[in-house]
């Protein structure tokens, strides 16, 4: 059975994508990380060969200039369509009704390919498989098979707070097999920002 990825990401226009960010850091470089980002995890994980990579992009008429997107040709592109970001979800699931699927977002720098083949293996034995972010929602959502998941799962979540995560999964049904995989940190302010750089850095030394 087919595995799909699905990359969840804005065009990488200056000024459009992380606003939040480039109020602490500046445009120009809260653009160059969302692009750099966006470009080094299409390449990293969209050419492997254990899943299908799909990227869903917003705003919608984005989907159609292929140019506009740093990734490899092999990803299809797709509109996200209407809504806020639980019904763009939700939407993106229904559209491989049947095949196990994993969402991510594309401020994440350091997924990497074994993080996303964890999440494939977790919904061999649950229905669905989380990875928490530090600031109280989550950087990764997976299904076993999207037909089981109603849009009520996402209705009246907090989304962009603390409460995320929280709001999700006091949607689900009681006694659902759900696994938790490792936290990460969204990349939306200078703090997560700064706190990355000094990681990565750090990584580097090491």
């Amino acid at each position: 059975m087919i595995k799909n990825l699905i990359l969840f990401a804005r065009q990488p226009k200056l000024g459009a994508a992380k606003r939040r960010l480039a109020k602490d850091i500046g445009y120009a470089a809260a653009h160059n990380f969302y692009r750099s980002n966006l470009m080094t995890l299409a390449w990293k994980l969209g050419n492997d060969p254990r899943w299908r990579t799909s990227l869903f992009a917003s705003p919608d008429q984005s989907a159609s200039n292929k140019k506009v997107w740093p990734v490899p040709s092999k990803i299809s592109i797709m509109e996200q369509g209407t809504g806020d970001i639980g019904h763009r979800m939700y939407r993106a699931f229904k559209s491989f009704s049947h095949e196990p699927c994993v969402i991510i977002g594309c401020d994440i720098p350091e997924i990497n390919r074994n993080d996303i083949l964890i999440a494939f293996r977790s919904l061999q034995k649950n229905k669905l498989v989380f990875g928490p972010s530090s600031d109280g929602g989550f950087w990764l959502i997976g299904v076993k098979n999207p037909s089981i998941i109603r849009e009520k799962i996402f209705s009246e979540v907090r989304w962009s707070t603390p409460n995320a995560l929280d709001d999700t999964l006091s949607n689900l049904p009681k006694n659902i097999p759900i696994r938790f995989i490792r936290e990460l940190s969204d990349i939306d302010h200078g703090g997560s920002w700064r706190r990355w750089k000094i990681r990565k850095h750090s990584h580097k030394i090491g």
